[in-house]
């Protein structure tokens, strides 16, 4: 277990959820599920092929869908029994807000995806990121 999470676990898990990023991967520990949900999140292209996504799905790791405005490879992929979104901006990496009808795309995918979602949104340098998150949860049902 990581150092960091195991010396504090018990603070950890007074929290709905915690993201720990590393270089490589990022563990997000959900306290309604009671179990560590781990998701991996890489930027360079090798990891969009089959045999990598294989071995993310085996291991019931979500492959993180990002939205970087093309800056980084994209791929939507269920690789486990939950999904980790992250939106960095539409337009403009971490800049830009979310239109209506990109939220209203959001909710379809998530809705046709079929399986639990978290959306973390980090285009926060003006301030975008909060509406967006208000508005996302309204479209999608108050959930």
């Amino acid at each position: 277990m990581v150092p960091f999470v195991q010396e504090n676990r018990r603070e950890i898990f007074r929290f709905a959820a915690i993201a720990v990023t590393y270089p490589t991967q990022q563990i997000k520990i959900n306290q309604r599920q009671g179990y560590i949900k781990r998701s991996s999140s890489r930027r360079h292209a090798s990891w969009l092929e089959s045999e990598p996504q294989a071995a993310l799905k085996r291991h019931n790791i979500a492959w993180c869908i990002s939205d970087t405005v093309n800056r980084y490879p994209y791929l939507e992929a269920v690789t486990s029994d939950f999904i980790y979104v992250r939106l960095h901006g539409s337009g403009k990496l971490y800049a830009s807000e979310y239109t209506e009808n990109e939220l209203q795309e959001w909710k379809t995918k998530i809705d046709d995806w079929g399986v639990e979602t978290d959306v973390y949104l980090d285009n926060d340098a003006s301030g975008y990121a909060p509406k967006n998150a208000v508005r996302l949860k309204e479209i999608m049902g108050g959930v």
